[in-house]
């Protein structure tokens, strides 16, 4: 007693009783192992997609009911007796119809004998060979899908990080472009800071100084210098004093522009502090130094005018 599962023609499992098993418990043994069948399936070949449906029968006709009647009971399954005359409806058996036996024989001969055009012998092979294909084709899908869906998936993450550190690639460069201007825009703040600094130091300056009215100090030293008096530098000193250098060539015009200078009220006081000969192109001269108070009143009442 042999029992075979095929799934489209191609065999799965293949299974020989022991010895203590007889060919009447054949159908018992089936029906009892059913569906242990069914599960091993499952485990091992999961592209069946199904259960066992249909039961093909061949033996000694005395063997046949007795077998099929257990198998009969299943609900979800179709019992076949197979008889070996049948196979190829174009044979002729010259002695009686073959034996159960003889039935592996006759299949495995089938491809052999039977032509390309016959109906009603099909090519075994050809159609083993197309379900062995697409089977694996199918398998070969299952198996290998995960595989290619984590491929994909990786290309994608390579691509995106590619990207990103193009883009990062691309800042830093930016970056590195404008540190120039950071460093020479620090340089000018600091610059500024400078600048605001000193201009809030001459403010103050500005503010506790006294400057003189050059102008009206200018006329009123043209108004008390006489004829043949040339000056040649007007100076002021830290303290707020004017000095007068010049030359005449008379001594005594210079102690008279002395005196036009005390006289004036621009001047609280006017001293000719010293006198010496002096050469000049036209002749020798005598050079002085005349040093002028300025009146405070008077000099606060010129810059007011000169305000207004």
């Amino acid at each position: 007693m042999e029992l075979g599962i095929s799934y489209r023609g191609q065999l799965l499992l293949g299974y020989r009783t022991g010895e203590g098993e007889t060919a009447t418990d054949f159908g018992d043994i089936v029906a009892r192992q059913l569906a242990r069948l069914n599960r091993y399936c499952e485990n091992y070949y999961r592209y069946t997609q199904g259960p066992i449906t249909q039961v093909f029968v061949c033996g000694p006709g005395a063997l046949l009911d007795h077998t099929m009647a257990p198998l009969k009971q299943q609900k979800h399954l179709t019992v076949r007796a197979i008889d070996p005359a049948s196979i190829n409806s174009q044979w002729t058996f010259v002695d009686s119809s073959p034996d159960p036996e003889c039935c592996v024989a006759l299949g495995t001969c089938l491809p052999c004998v039977t032509s390309e055009t016959s109906v009603a012998g099909p090519n075994l092979a050809n159609h083993s060979r197309a379900d062995v294909s697409s089977s694996s084709l199918g398998l070969l899908f299952r198996r290998f899908w995960p595989a290619a869906a984590a491929a994909m998936l990786a290309l994608a993450l390579f691509s995106a990080t590619w990207y990103e550190r193009s883009r990062c690639r691309d800042l830093n460069r930016r970056i590195e472009g404008l540190e120039t201007s950071v460093a020479e825009l620090r340089r000018l703040r600091r610059e500024v800071v400078v600048t605001r600094k000193k201009a809030a130091d001459l403010r103050t300056i500005a503010s506790e100084t006294l400057i003189p009215p050059w102008a009206d100090i200018l006329d009123a030293v043209g108004h008390c210098m006489p004829e043949e008096v040339w000056l040649a530098k007007i100076a002021t000193t830290p303290k707020g004093a004017v000095l007068l250098t010049g030359s005449s060539y008379r001594e005594a015009l210079i102690h008279e522009f002395g005196d036009y200078l005390e006289a004036s009220p621009v001047w609280a006081s006017a001293m000719v502090e010293g006198t010496r000969p002096a050469k000049m192109q036209s002749g020798f001269a005598t050079r002085f130094d005349i040093q002028c108070e300025l009146d405070n009143q008077e000099y606060s009442n010129m810059r007011a005018g000169r305000n207004d």
